[in-house]
């Protein structure tokens, strides 16, 4: 594979790079690196003065001269043996003898890392994520599950740090991946660092047939989306969930891009932020936790009917069920269809105008015991739906 050649291509350097992590990535160069150069600059002597001249000969690219890491051992080049497209070479950067070895990774990134993810301290959950396979893969809103075809947007997308007023760099590949849902101070997300300002970029395919709701489980904190460059939004706030209607902006069936745009400043502003602190990063301890900046949850697309149930309300107590739910053509209240199951029984129905009230015989009490109501609804028109809460 390719992060084995990677693998055998440090290890031809010495003992330091065998014993660092090292991370992949391909770049497409213009030329192949040549072996007394890559050797030289492999042992880090003259490693600035050869980073350079490769810089100016166009056989490297200047991100490697603007985003250089302090701190950090050498690049490690292979111009023969890795498994990759013609004039692709391996561009490793290490560090030895770290508690930190990600600290290092290449600031470039054309794909996305091919060799397990690495992190101090895993859990069970943790060593389950791979880059092979989407995380939080479930259905991520259990308590309004829909009958209709749902997509998870999880897993790698593009991503870059920005600086205050930057324009969305839209058409454009970003120059790092993030694994989303994770926040990018998190090992797992494959940044491992915190930025107050931010760039998700992912190109997807919108549903041929009905409208898409694209969803954010959360992101923290102030959130931008953009499809194919126009703007659907702004949402503020780290911790509730959003979604915009993007049908208009995208012809169905058609490919767009998504451009999410993030600011969080964590506690250097006014917000509310619990108890992160940039500071716990370097310095951890007492009662402060590591701030959680970016998308933190399940992005997905939904297809709904060109009317549909944007919410419901549900009201109970001890023997009643009230239940609110109104059209998204005029926000009107809809004609609704309740069931209440104990199990897989039903022990009430009702249907009628919203909001509805049902009263469930001889209910279960002091005790944790759980009741499912499966809804169907008639909108204005006659498209019938369901939902399950």
């Amino acid at each position: 594979s390719l992060a084995d050649d990677a693998a055998r291509c440090a290890e031809s350097g010495g003992g330091r790079h065998r014993a660092a992590r090292l991370h992949l990535r391909a770049l497409q160069l213009p030329q192949p690196f040549g072996r007394a150069a890559a050797h030289r600059l492999h042992h880090g002597h003259g490693y600035s003065r050869q980073r350079h001249e490769a810089v100016r000969a166009g056989r490297l690219p200047a991100a490697a001269e603007q985003h250089q890491t302090a701190g950090c051992n050498a690049f490690a080049f292979a111009p023969a043996g890795c498994k990759a497209p013609k004039n692709n070479v391996c561009w490793l950067k290490s560090t030895a003898a770290s508690p930190v070895p990600n600290a290092c990774r290449n600031y470039q990134v054309i794909r996305p890392i091919m060799a397990p993810l690495y992190c101090a301290l895993v859990t069970k959950w943790g060593s389950a994520v791979s880059n092979s396979s989407i995380p939080l893969a479930e259905y991520p809103r259990p308590q309004l599950t829909r009958t209709l075809p749902w997509r998870n947007l999880n897993g790698f997308w593009e991503w870059t740090p920005a600086n205050p007023g930057q324009a969305p760099p839209f058409g454009q590949t970003l120059n790092q991946t993030v694994l989303v849902p994770f926040p990018v101070e998190a090992c797992l997300s494959g940044v491992w660092a915190n930025h107050q300002h931010m760039f998700y970029r992912k190109v997807v395919s919108t549903y041929p047939q009905g409208r898409t709701l694209l969803h954010f489980g959360a992101v923290d904190w102030q959130t931008t989306v953009y499809v194919n460059g126009t703007k659907m939004g702004v949402h503020t706030g780290g911790y509730d969930a959003f979604y915009f209607d993007v049908t208009k902006y995208a012809k169905p069936g058609a490919t767009v891009e998504l451009m999410v745009q993030v600011f969080d400043p964590s506690d250097y502003g006014q917000q509310v932020f619990g108890k992160q602190r940039i500071s716990a990063i370097d310095s951890a301890g007492g009662d402060t936790y590591t701030p959680s900046s970016g998308i933190w949850q399940t992005v997905w697309l939904e297809n709904v009917p060109d009317e549909y149930l944007p919410a419901i309300k549900i009201l109970a107590d001890l023997s009643t069920v009230t239940v609110w739910a109104n059209s998204s053509a005029n926000s009107s209240a809809a004609f609704i269809k309740v069931t209440v199951y104990d199990g897989t029984s039903a022990v009430v129905s009702s249907q009628g105008m919203s909001p509805l009230k049902l009263t469930v015989p001889s209910p279960n009490l002091w005790h944790l015991h759980l009741y499912c109501a499966h809804m169907s609804a008639q909108c204005p028109s006659p498209t019938t739906h369901t939902h399950t809460h």
